[in-house]
């Protein structure tokens, strides 16, 4: 059993037939490995633990491997490791291999059919596509030594820690000592300092890319990492647009909040999530600089559902505010559609997917809808199925 499942250092101990699945007991040949943090042999196990993972089909029989991983203890460094395999990923549920196999199938066919083929869901089929993407690419990194690629050596860690204890010592003779009476002002100004001094440094280092550090004019670039000064070159080669002041990542977090708060609370939770203050203005000019497309349906939509409200828009000072309205859209329950003001852009968009006739449209009742749903399809003997969302249906019955 053990060369029909061909797995290399590896052993098949007991097998166990339930209907058309077959799971086998197996285990690694070595009693030893080599512990991650130091590069030392270890034989002392300290624990086994047993998963189950799925591997690629015999026959007709749905194969299910009951792994043993077994934890070693260094007497070295005195730390516990769990004995990496060569067919396994860490925490997952199937092996390389099975990932392999699923990637093949969808590649003739769909990730829907793959799931149902293989009694998978989608999310698995899917998170398989990207464990196979990830395992391929840490192939080509990691070399032909496993220990030296996952973990740097010891007297590396060592000349790392006495860099760090003087580091801390610099920064601690220059920071404000009555901030450091409790945990949140210890956190807030390692972060400042980290900011300001440190993190900028190892970027700028970890470009690598020196030669191209003495030429062009410098810009200054806020990032997560702290403030970053680069040269024209670098900011080419690092994909950053002309003229911009943010770094991509801290310009989708500035995005993301501003999506949930007004620009001025986007400036407050940006500052206090990050350490960076990006003013709420940046923040406005960085969303009207946006093209956000909107989704174009792949197949043909069937069932529509409109929506509306209204928003509540700040005016001048002391002026108070006053409410606008918007609609929204949603097509086959996957492509959505939002237009601030803009009723006829919302019917053109609806009219410019390959409608099925009937169209099914759900809507809240409101007059403002079904004018709207009204405009759908107008063309001859088209028809639309007007349905009363359920929520609203009982609010009028009731």
């Amino acid at each position: 059993m053990t060369q029909l499942l061909n797995l290399p250092e590896v052993v098949v101990e007991s097998s166990l037939k339930e209907g058309r699945v077959l799971i086998l007991s197996v285990g690694k040949k070595q009693k030893s490995a080599l512990c991650p943090h130091c590069g030392q042999k270890s034989e002392h196990l300290h624990q086994n633990q047993r998963c189950l993972v799925k591997d690629l089909p015999m026959g007709d029989k749905e194969v299910i491997l009951n792994v043993n991983r077994q934890r070693f203890k260094c007497k070295k460094c005195r730390k516990t490791f769990i004995d990496l395999l060569d067919f396994l990923g860490v925490r997952k549920r199937y092996t390389y291999r099975y990932a392999e196999y699923i990637i093949k199938q969808v590649i003739s066919s769909n990730v829907s059919n793959v799931a149902r083929n293989n009694g998978l869901t989608n999310e698995e089929v899917k998170g398989s596509i990207q464990f196979w993407k990830i395992y391929h690419l840490w192939e080509n990194v990691k070399g032909n030594n496993p220990v030296r690629s996952l973990t740097m050596n010891q007297e590396k860690q060592e000349r790392i820690k006495a860099c760090l204890q003087e580091l801390s010592t610099l920064l601690y003779e220059e920071a404000d000592k009555s901030k450091l009476t409790d945990l949140e002002g210890i956190e807030k100004t390692v972060r400042s300092q980290v900011l300001e001094l440190v993190s900028p440094e190892i970027a700028l280092f970890l470009s690598n890319k020196k030669q191209e550090q003495s030429f062009g004019k410098t810009r200054k670039i806020k990032s997560l990492v702290g403030e970053l000064k680069l040269k024209a070159k670098q900011l080419m080669r690092l994909g950053l647009k002309p003229r911009s002041r943010l770094s991509p990542l801290l310009q989708k977090c500035c995005l993301r909040l501003s999506a949930n708060e007004s620009y001025q609370k986007a400036e407050i939770e940006i500052e206090a999530l990050t350490g960076v203050k990006v003013g709420h203005t940046t923040q406005q000019k960085l969303v009207l600089e946006q093209d956000f497309q909107l989704p174009f349906a792949k197949q043909a939509v069937s069932e529509v559902s409109v929506d509306g409200g209204k928003v509540r828009l700040r005016g001048q000072p002391k002026a108070g505010c006053h409410w606008r309205d918007y609609k929204t859209v949603r097509l086959q329950g996957i492509y959505y559609g939002t237009f601030f003001d803009d009723n006829q852009s919302l019917v053109d968009y609806v009219n410019s997917q390959r409608l099925v006739n009937p169209l099914v449209c759900l809507g809240d009742g409101h007059d403002g809808v079904w004018n709207l749903v009204k405009e759908f399809g107008k063309s001859e003997n088209f028809e639309r199925w007007e349905i009363l969302d359920w929520y609203h249906l009982k609010e009028n019955l009731y």
